[in-house]
């Protein structure tokens, strides 16, 4: 049907391709700017939702509830997505931000899963070392500021770990609000501390 000019061994393995009903693709022009920024994170999430979750890693200032904030609209715009692309994304990301009257609360969840793909921490490895010291020292401090100095953390790595801990009821919940940057008040242990240190040894 297409005439196809047969003159190499190449031609011979395309017409066969052709025949199984084997697409010629063109070559992929330059992706879409929100693509671009998903940083290729392989999150097990759409594209789009990639792009939101981290455009919230990297704006945060010290991970915690509603840090940042943005509008809907304000949100699609910055990262470059449609609207509806936007609100589907935040759909799929539903356990980690809540959209209220057109604002999107981020939850600090968010960056317990979302950092390591962007950061160059893992809360789960910071969780696993920070349980392992709770269980092991019985003079490890229950303060955030003095565990944060002791790690040479600042608020915006403790934070995703306080988060990571408490998901899976590791720490005691110590949240209280109006503390300006950290996510506890105390960060102490409980019975299920040291079950999770034995499990991953």
């Amino acid at each position: 049907m297409h005439s196809p000019a047969i003159t190499t061994d190449e031609d011979i393995a395309q017409l066969i391709s052709d025949i199984h009903g084997i697409s010629r693709k063109p070559p992929r022009g330059t992706p879409p700017a929100p693509v671009t920024r998903s940083g290729n994170a392989n999150t097990g999430y759409s594209t789009a939702a990639t792009v939101i979750a981290r455009h919230f890693v990297k704006r945060t200032e010290s991970a915690i509830f509603a840090d940042p904030l943005f509008g809907v609209d304000d949100l699609a715009k910055e990262t470059g997505l449609s609207v509806e692309d936007t609100t589907d994304a935040l759909y799929e990301l539903s356990s980690f931000v809540t959209v209220s009257l057109n604002r999107v609360l981020v939850q600090g969840t968010l960056f317990a899963e979302f950092d390591r793909h962007w950061k160059p921490w893992d809360p789960a490895e910071d969780a696993l070392r920070l349980a392992a010291d709770i269980v092991n020292d019985p003079e490890f401090p229950v303060d955030p500021q003095q565990i944060a100095e002791r790690y040479g953390w600042q608020p915006r790595r403790l934070n995703p770990v306080v988060y990571y801990m408490l998901e899976r009821g590791l720490i005691v919940d110590y949240q209280a609000m109006g503390m300006p940057s950290f996510a506890i008040v105390r960060i102490v242990g409980n019975q299920h501390t040291r079950r999770f240190v034995k499990s991953r040894s």
